[in-house]
């Protein structure tokens, strides 16, 4: 087909052999006529083509008639060699097969890399196997299945090389990771670790340790707050933000490292308080109360030497101040003469410290005065007992043992008075009217008889004394009766009225 351009130059070729002198109707009729025996021209070469493929090509061919049989035609087949090649084109589909079986495992590899996020670890290495199949792929692409199956064979190799460094990899992310965290660098650590879950997913220290990283912002701002509580003394305010720090993550250092120093300081201030409060009151002699608040401190530092000996030293200062209040109480009873009494108080202080030799030399001074005084109050009680010879010289003795006491109190004063008056008294006779019926036999016993009589009149030392009476056919009778000194007696009757029956 003619293009505008040749159509244009034509036109110009033309255009220039016209004469100037033409008419404007002549030129264009004449360019038109021009143009027409063109398109005719081409429109006779292109026909010309046509018939040539259409009717000639096809005469031009010599038919091909059969003339032989069909054994003939076999005979002549079977003399020509045959292009195809069963053997190779089965090797290569063999070749081709295992290549693909390669392939399989090749993009098996490739999925459970790309699964783990192995660009983010080992993309170099990954991107170079990547390479190397594509140089299989060309081989294959040219049926060059053993140099295909060579470089599938070399991807493997690398893809399982780089599988195989999968627990190394992970193994340096995740010490970065906790490095990271060690160091406070939130971001750093959540990036190493997320690689790191990337390549062992359900690893419980990668999943741990991410989680921390996760938190790591919120847990320093609360550790900051805690600092400036902990400057001001808010010990409390500062241990409930570190508290909450820890309950996002109990395995934070600066955490933990807060938290047990905000409760050591904590502690030391109660223990400070506790032991302030304990020496004030043992300063005031309120034992009872040093040792609560003691105890207290030994609760909160038990092993804390300075509480030990505080709470021994309020305990000996306690028992020194009981001593020395049943000692003031004992000696008390001695000025009272109370012998009974500071005889117990001795005997508490005893059962408090049995070593004390002054409680013990109380005991026997006490035991001893308080004999002499039983003694003395049981003569001066029963006056009469004088009587007897016996017990008035016992008397005289205990009387002496009285009055050889150094500075006697009152109350032993009294007692040697009141005794020396009785044993005064004792020897002075008492006349005593004695009536009978002059037929009872009277006897005084231990002094003799005194006949039968009416009435008598006898004169008697104070004392104790019996009368007994017999009569014959009759049962015999007593009268025991006792004579006070400074007393008046009634008239006494002895007789033997009740006979006795004879069966």
């Amino acid at each position: 087909m003619v293009s505008d351009e040749s159509v244009n130059k034509a036109e110009q070729i033309i255009s220039l052999n016209f004469d100037k002198k033409h008419s404007f109707f002549q030129k264009v009729l004449l360019g038109l006529h021009l143009r027409n025996i063109l398109i005719s021209a081409l429109l006779m070469v292109l026909f010309i083509v046509l018939y040539l493929v259409i009717f000639w090509l096809p005469s031009s061919v010599k038919p091909i008639y059969s003339t032989i049989d069909a054994k003939e035609i076999m005979a002549q087949d079977a003399s020509k060699p045959i292009d195809e090649s069963p053997w190779r084109e089965s090797q290569l589909a063999k070749h081709r097969r295992d290549a693909q079986e390669i392939l399989s495992l090749v993009l098996e590899k490739q999925k459970n890399l790309e699964d783990k996020k192995v660009t983010f670890w080992a993309n170099e290495t990954f991107e170079a196997a990547l390479k190397t199949a594509e140089s299989g792929d060309y081989y294959y692409r040219s049926q060059e299945f053993s140099s295909a199956m060579a470089s599938y064979q070399n991807t493997l190799k690398q893809l399982i090389n780089i599988e195989a460094s999968i627990p190394e990899q992970f193994g340096e992310f995740l010490a970065q990771g906790k490095l990271a965290l060690k160091e406070n660098n939130a971001n750093l650590a959540k990036e190493k670790l997320q690689v790191a879950m990337y390549m062992q997913p359900n690893d419980s220290k990668a999943s741990s340790a991410f989680d921390r990283a996760l938190v790591l912002d919120q847990v320093l701002a609360l550790v900051k707050i805690g600092t400036v509580f902990v400057e001001d003394r808010q010990y409390k305010a500062a241990k409930s933000s570190f508290e909450q720090a820890y309950q996002l993550d109990k395995r934070s250092v600066i955490v933990n490292e807060q938290l047990q120093q905000v409760n050591e300081l904590i502690v030391d201030r109660d223990y400070s308080l506790a032991m302030s409060s304990g020496y004030k009151n043992l300063q005031g002699n309120k034992y009872n109360q040093a040792l609560v608040f003691f105890n207290q401190a030994k609760q909160i530092k038990p092993t804390s030497v300075p509480v030990v000996q505080a709470i021994k030293q309020s305990k000996n200062e306690r028992m020194q101040a009981k001593i020395s209040l049943k000692f003031e109480q004992a000696q008390e009873r001695i000025q009272q003469e109370n012998w009974s009494k500071a005889l117990d108080k001795y005997n508490e202080i005893l059962l408090l410290d049995k070593s004390l030799l002054q409680a013990q030399i109380g005991i026997l001074k006490s035991t001893a005065r308080l004999t002499l005084s039983d003694k003395l109050n049981n003569y001066i009680d029963y006056p009469a007992r004088l009587s007897n010879k016996n017990v008035y010289q016992q008397a005289l003795f205990t009387k002496q043992d009285a009055m050889n006491i150094d500075h006697p109190g009152e109350k032993l004063l009294l007692q040697i008075k009141s005794i020396n008056q009785l044993m005064i008294k004792v020897k002075v006779p008492l006349l005593v009217n004695i009536k009978s019926d002059n037929q009872t036999m009277v006897t005084l016993y231990r002094s003799g008889q005194l006949g039968k009589f009416l009435a008598k009149e006898l004169s008697l030392t104070p004392g104790e004394y019996t009368l007994v009476g017999s009569r014959d056919g009759f049962r015999d009778v007593r009268q025991a009766f006792i004579l006070y000194a400074d007393k008046s007696h009634p008239t006494i009757v002895i007789q033997c009225s009740e006979r006795v029956t004879r069966g």
